[in-house]
């Protein structure tokens, strides 16, 4: 539905990357046109129980756990309105990288090479979860496909080395 406003968060799904204060915060925040989509690959097992659980019977929360092979990629990230990538720790990421590649706006939290990476849309980066996902989903549409914009064009200040420590 082209009305619905789509959270996506994206990459392996792993302790360190939230997921679980995410779906918490998006329970108390949601609005009836908003959606949360989880999509990546778990390898620990136990997290990813400790995950679904908390999505049960949640219509408005989809969880879908696989590799998503590159020439799929496209149909995640352009179906989202805001990537949303809410770290316990992180000093750099592919999943801000590949969002800034598909013009997204990205909420994340304000630390490590994600502040410099996204400078050009520093009113989404949070130091509350909740509070940052209430002003993420307040704002206006054209808003956020402005801080997009600006990702994908940023993109262009650096050269693939720059990012080459992300996949090692």
């Amino acid at each position: 539905d082209k009305d619905e406003f789509i959270l996506l968060s994206f990459g392996l799904i792993k302790p360190y990357k939230g997921l679980e204060n995410l779906i918490k915060s998006f329970k108390k925040t949601r609005l009836s046109n908003q959606s949360l989509l989880i999509v990546g690959k778990s390898r620990d097992k136990t997290y990813f129980k400790k995950i679904k659980s908390l999505t049960r019977s949640e219509h408005s929360i989809k969880l879908i756990d696989m590799f998503v092979e590159p020439d799929c990629l496209q149909l995640y990230f352009n179906a989202s309105d805001v990537v949303v990538l809410p770290f316990k720790a992180i000093e750099n990421s592919g999943s801000v990288i590949m969002a800034m590649g598909f013009s997204k706006p990205i909420l994340a939290p304000k630390m490590g090479a994600i502040t410099d990476r996204l400078s050009y849309q520093k009113e989404l980066l949070y130091e509350d979860l909740n509070a940052g996902l209430m002003h993420v989903l307040n704002l206006d549409r054209d808003k956020l496909v402005d801080y997009g914009k600006q990702n994908f064009k940023a993109l262009s200040n650096y050269k693939w080395e720059d990012f080459s420590s992300v996949f090692v």
